[in-house]
């Protein structure tokens, strides 16, 4: 059986054209969403990365300092990130493509949604863990013919197996594609992110010899800031990979859907 396959650089080039038109939008929506998740960590990181390399006793405590932090601020992390996923991740970026109007109160789910997620992610996890450790050809397999679950749940309102089975069932004929896909996406992300490394590595050349000078504040500073800088300059590359993403789940969606309507138009032709 040939398989279905759809333009990937239509959908590439669709992707970067909605970035575009709502990258203002977009922007805000993911600082606001990195702002509870990144910042907090990359700001408790400074004295880590600023102390003293030859003070193992200084290390030791600004190790056990930062294990504490991150511990007591698990709990906010998890929690943001269960109520804001399905809308930041799905909810937003399909409405964006289906041109309907967004807002940011978008970002928030429903506890339905939430737990159905939650659990179709740990059943997907337990049955790709497997697979990898055997050989990783099966799991990236598995991985393309579930890839759709999330949306389902999201946009169909479906339950934890129904939208494993339905993933499964739209990415048949299309593994091939979605996998040259990936690959590609990879590709973008990868020297996307290599550019964007540039000026923070260039924040901590500078901070290394701030904190050569004994110049702890500034190594600070310029480790927090080329740190920040980072991961502002991922945000055009994450909402264009969410918007990729949704735009394919669109496409096979809209495959599927023509099918089925070509069924039943022949089904009407030879009952007439």
């Amino acid at each position: 059986m040939s398989e279905k396959t759809f333009s990937k650089e239509a959908i590439i080039q669709e992707a970067f054209d909605i970035l575009e038109k709502n990258l203002g939008f977009l922007f805000l929506l993911l600082a606001i969403y990195m702002f509870a998740t990144s910042i907090p960590i990359l700001y408790a990181l400074i004295p880590l990365q600023t102390v003293d390399i030859s003070n193992k006793a200084e290390i030791i405590k600004e190790t056990e300092k930062f294990t504490k932090f991150c511990l007591l601020y698990s709990p906010i992390i998890l929690t943001w990130y269960f109520l804001t996923m399905a809308g930041v991740y799905y909810k937003i970026p399909l409405n964006l493509i289906r041109k309907i109007p967004v807002k940011l109160s978008q970002m928030f789910s429903n506890f339905s949604t939430i737990i159905r997620l939650s659990l179709a992610s740990l059943l997907l996890i337990i049955i790709l863990i497997p697979s990898f450790i055997l050989l990783i050809a099966p799991g990236v397999y598995l991985s393309i013919r579930f890839q759709l679950f999330a949306y389902l749940i999201v946009d169909k309102n479906l339950g934890v197996i129904e939208s494993l089975k339905e993933s499964w069932r739209l990415t048949k004929g299309k593994v091939g594609n979605l996998f040259v896909l990936g690959l590609i996406l990879i590709g973008i992300s990868f020297l996307y992110s290599l550019f964007a490394s540039i000026i923070p590595l260039a924040f901590g050349i500078v901070s290394g010899l701030s904190s050569a000078t004994k110049n702890g504040q500034m190594a600070s500073i310029l480790v927090f800031s080329g740190s920040l800088f980072g991961a502002i300059s991922k945000i055009p590359l994450y909402a264009f990979i969410y918007l990729l993403q949704g735009l394919v789940y669109e496409k096979i969606i809209g495959q599927s859907n023509n099918q089925t309507d070509n069924q039943e138009t022949s089904s009407l032709i030879l009952e007439k």
